[in-house]
């Protein structure tokens, strides 16, 4: 069984179309990490103090499927301790943020954990901290800067 020399050509223009139709990308529009300006908190009786000089939020993606948004921020308190809750879809709990000795943090927290497919529109995720200083508590609600997978 022989091919003819046309249908030979049209098939190898067949297959460079579809190699270049499938090669070719659409425009990337996500934002898959964004920063925010420093932030200070103060408890209501100014006794506490957390201080945010570097914010970033990111998505990294899983393997399988769905992902996380993780946030990598750094600062100082004067408080005793701090934590940030994670949400991981329906388990939420805290993680303690590490303070040197000068009462300085260097924290990278997975904040929102999405087992199944992250979100298709541009979205924003929230967070809390929560510092303790003796008896007293500051509660910090954080949003992240728009992102999009």
């Amino acid at each position: 069984m022989f091919i003819k020399k046309n249908n030979m050509k049209n098939l190898l223009i067949c297959i460079i179309a579809l190699c270049f139709i499938y090669s070719c990308k659409e425009e990337d529009t996500s934002i898959e990490s964004c920063a925010k300006a420093a932030s200070n908190y103060v408890d209501t009786s100014k006794t506490i103090t957390f201080n945010i000089e570097k914010e970033n939020w990111y998505i990294v993606h899983n393997d399988i499927a769905g992902g996380s948004v993780l946030l990598l921020f750094n600062g100082s308190t004067n408080g005793d301790s701090a934590k940030i809750k994670l949400d991981a879809d329906t388990l939420v709990t805290y993680v303690k943020i590490n303070l040197d000795n000068q009462k300085k943090f260097n924290t990278n927290a997975e904040v929102k954990l999405y087992p199944g497919d992250l979100p298709i529109n541009e979205f924003t995720t929230k967070t809390t901290i929560i510092v303790l200083k003796g008896t007293d508590t500051l509660t910090i609600p954080i949003e992240s800067c728009p992102l999009k997978y």
